[in-house]
């Protein structure tokens, strides 16, 4: 239990969280887009964690699995359809069915996107950061290689670039 880090842990936690509950009001947005209102009408169409939260599913096994090492499992409560509200059930269904997991590719290339965009501004700053060291570090040398030469006397015209 000492080798937990904690602040990994609670940022994979809150990334679960929200994306359970995007995936679940992708659902609930589809299928009230589509003809059927329960989910609307039952508060379920939301960002709000709380409305899609199992507690078993979205809690428990997330965290028992995080603190253990096993595969993360999760879930969330399913938004209800009521297909009679549909006009080509089967269809619709189907629509409202694959906009979840659609929803997981989104955020997934949205992730994907922000954590190369972090990563090049890293290179850019670790880059940056390189020059200047080069730099900082070039003008004791070529101080050094003045007076080894005895073009610079120590202290009389010296000028960091």
């Amino acid at each position: 239990m000492g080798d937990i880090d904690f602040p990994q842990l609670l940022i994979a936690f809150a990334i679960l969280i929200s994306s359970l509950t995007f995936h679940e009001a992708a659902h609930a947005w589809t299928a009230n887009r589509l003809g059927d209102p329960t989910a609307r009408m039952l508060g379920r169409l939301s960002l709000n964690p709380a409305v899609h939260v199992d507690v078993i599913g979205t809690i428990a096994f997330p965290l028992i699995a995080m603190l253990t090492g096993f595969p993360l499992i999760g879930w969330a409560k399913p938004v209800p359809v009521d297909m009679r509200n549909l006009q080509h059930p089967r269809r619709v269904f189907a629509i409202v069915a694959a906009v979840g997991p659609v929803s997981n590719l989104i955020l997934t290339a949205f992730g994907a996107a922000v954590t190369q965009a972090q990563a090049a501004q890293a290179i850019v700053g670790n880059l940056q950061r390189g020059y200047d060291a080069r730099h900082h570090a070039a003008v004791p040398c070529r101080q050094l290689f003045g007076l080894l030469v005895g073009q610079v006397r120590p202290g009389v015209g010296e000028q960091d670039d």
